[in-house]
């Protein structure tokens, strides 16, 4: 038996909330709904799953990749209206709701018929109707979710009654409260059940998290903060001091579902915008210009010994800039061999960067520039993503993609000119005496 799941476009207006993402990647309980998909099929016995998605995206085809290691091949492939071949006991979703299920189906159906019952009204019958055709398939309650106030309620109602149910992720250290791996729970931060943390979080001291709480992966919870009854999406900072009760947080605004409201994140490091504001951000951006052009002199003249003794690979990538002006810079690939060793110990592969922050378009001291590359990427992270030539990750040697999202998230909330110069120094000096053949 083979699943067929068709990603349509959703025919209410709810999903505009999150634009920057595909409507099946949007979680619930922390679970991006096409896993949701999956894990039902999965739970059915199928041989396969075949996922048809209407464009190319990303992070959906990404996560679709990532699901192969459950066994069972997923596949995924662009809708060109090509008929698919399947057979009469084939499942094939066709319509966007959130499939709920219950795992423990062979031992017990109250959790399920008590799901059906909460929900009665929001129910899609024609999934039900085709879950029915085929004999033994576990029990299925696809919710229509046509409003931002119901995705809401229906993630804060699975929270707190149905997570028994659901295939899900982690860890319970105790009952109700579910933790992914890596997570760091900094000392006297309390969590109060239930809740759900996704992997490599990071909660600092201080902290009241819950209870009703969901915390997407690599989000960063600062010092003091209390969160209860609320959402938060992966890749997200929360600011220092800061009640958040009965709120979506998704990257710097703070949506109110019941009004769909969005107000700008309050953060403990933004000055208001005065005349002094103003005249210091001056100052920061002739600061790091001088000091880009006065380490653009100082490394060139090494850039003659790659004229004598080559450089290394390198490909461009296209940034979107101000005004949606498109430009090119060079990214040179580490390799093993000598010549291209010494050629990143002097900093040669910076020269771009560097020239590229004098000119203005980039800042000395930065986010990653492979994440500014895609647009979709730049639009996800929105206009407080700076693009640098140096990184603070970078700087202490973190190559792993995800540990580096979680410091430059920290870095970039915390910054000042004096860490800005103790990242510059400290990527030099790790360029020198750091491995470079990797």
């Amino acid at each position: 038996m083979k699943a067929i799941i068709k990603c349509v476009c959703p025919q209410n207006s709810w999903t505009n909330n999150f634009d920057t993402i595909n409507p099946y990647m949007i979680p619930v309980l922390d679970k991006p709904i096409i896993e949701f998909y999956i894990d039902y099929c999965l739970l059915c016995g199928v041989s396969e799953i075949v996922v048809v998605a209407q464009e190319y995206d990303i992070a959906l085809f990404s996560h679709i990749k990532s699901m192969s290691k459950w066994g069972t091949p997923v596949s995924i492939e662009i809708d060109d209206d090509t008929p698919l071949q399947q057979n009469p006991n084939d499942i094939c979703f066709d319509k966007f709701a959130l499939i709920c299920y219950d795992k423990n189906f062979k031992d017990s159906l109250v959790s399920i018929e008590n799901l059906c019952t909460d929900y009665a009204d929001i129910i899609d019958s024609e999934i039900v109707a085709m879950s029915e055709k085929i004999d033994g398939l576990p029990p299925i309650v696809p919710l229509q979710i046509n409003s931002l106030k119901q995705y809401f309620d229906v993630n804060m109602s699975l929270l707190n009654k149905y997570t028994s149910c659901f295939l899900m992720k982690g860890y319970g250290g105790e009952d109700g409260v579910f933790m992914g791996m890596n997570d760091v729970v900094m000392y006297k931060a309390e969590l109060t059940p239930p809740l759900v943390i996704d992997d490599n979080t990071q909660i600092e001291c201080a902290c009241n998290i819950g209870s009703s709480v969901i915390i997407g992966k690599l989000s960063l919870i600062d010092r003091r903060t209390t969160i209860r009854n609320s959402i938060v999406f992966d890749r997200t900072y929360v600011g220092e001091n800061l009640t958040i009760d009965g709120k979506i947080v998704f990257r710097q605004n703070i949506i109110d579902p019941q009004s769909e409201e969005r107000t700008r994140m309050p953060t403990s490091f933004e000055m208001s915008d005065t005349y002094a504001y103003v005249a210091i951000k001056a100052f920061e951006r002739l600061f790091e210009r001088t000091l880009a052009l006065f380490l653009f002199v100082g490394l060139a003249p090494f850039y003659v010994l790659s004229f004598i003794f080559g450089k290394p690979k390198y490909s461009e990538i296209e940034l979107l800039g101000k005004n949606e002006q498109k430009w090119k810079i060079r990214l040179y690939t580490r390799s093993p061999r000598l010549r291209d060793i010494y050629f990143f110990k002097f900093s040669q592969d910076k020269l771009p960067f560097l020239w590229a922050t004098i000119l203005g378009k980039i800042r000395l001291v930065g986010d990653s520039v492979q994440v500014a590359s895609d647009p979709k990427n730049m639009k996800f992270y929105g206009k407080h993503y700076r693009v640098g030539a140096f990184t603070y990750a970078g700087s202490i040697g973190k190559k792993d993609n995800q540990w580096r999202v979680m410091d430059d998230l920290h870095y970039k909330n915390h910054r000042t000119i004096k860490t800005d110069l103790q990242v510059v120094l400290r990527s030099l000096v790790s360029r020198i005496f750091g491995d470079q053949s990797k």
